[in-house]
Parts: C-alpha cells; structure tokens; sequence
C-alpha cells in the first residue's frame, strides 16, 4: 500500500510539472488505476503489481528496484523477464523468441553468476515445490535449480 501511495504521489506531482503531454502519460492514469485495482486484490503473489509498476515507471521516466531478500533467486527471475520486455518494448524483440531469450538469460547471463558468487553454487535456490507455484514466466530453466542455501 505504502507504495502504491508513493507512486501515486509521484505521478501526480509529475502530471503537475509537466501536464499530460504525450500519450503515454495519459495511459499511465489508467495504468494507476489497474495497479491500484492490482495491489487491493486478495490476489496471492500478484506479480501483475510488477509488471504494471515496470510500465508506469518507464513511463514516467523513473526508475524502480527489484530485490527479493537475498537478491539472487526470484530477483533473477524478474529482472530477466524485465530486460526481455525491454527487448520487446524498445528493440522489437519478436514475441515468439521470448521464452529463449528469458531462457538464455537465466541459464547463460549474468544472474547465474550472482548466484555462484553468494552461494558457491550457480544454481538457483528454487525446490520443486516453489517452482509449481511460481507463474509460468518466472520459472528458471530445467537444470539451472536445485535446492541450495540461501
């Protein structure tokens, strides 16, 4: 709640200074409206609140963080997937490649070397049963998971 107040905070101080001068400042009201709707639901794990926050801010011109407590496992998943919607959104990534390149990413990038770097193993700490109930976008590949310390 604390940061959805925070954003709206912010959009409107933001519509205040510059007006609604372009189209995609104009989506951003409905897209506040979406995350708020998002953020009251009773939805359990709504990473819609992610993917709408990401939009907004872009859209804005700010920024924003993702970070999971220990910064490795479920920020790799959502950090990833938000460089492919960046892929998709400013470079015309096509969307029959996402689900290679998310894979890419996560099997081959640079996550995976956090994940060594804290751990001492280059998995990420994901156990079957986690995996079932995360969305299907933020799965790790087959073979890049196990259950290690965190």
């Amino acid at each position: 709640m604390q940061g959805l107040q925070q954003m709206n905070a912010y959009y409107e101080k933001f519509v205040e200074i510059f007006g609604e001068v372009d189209s995609k400042i104009k989506a951003v009201n409905e897209l506040m409206k979406v995350l708020s709707f998002n953020v009251h639901s009773r939805k359990k794990k709504n990473v819609e609140i992610l993917q709408i926050a990401q939009e907004i801010c872009h859209n804005l011109n700010g920024v924003r963080f993702t970070s999971c407590k220990s910064a490795k496992d479920r920020t790799a998943m959502g950090v990833t997937l938000e460089q492919v919607h960046i892929l998709q959104r400013d470079h015309n990534l096509d969307s029959s490649v996402v689900s290679h390149a998310l894979e890419c990413m996560r099997s081959e990038g640079v996550r995976r070397q956090n994940t060594f770097k804290n751990t001492g193993s280059n998995k990420y700490a994901f156990s079957s049963i986690q995996l079932v109930t995360m969305p299907k976008m933020y799965r790790p590949p087959h073979g890049t998971y196990g259950n290690t310390a965190t």
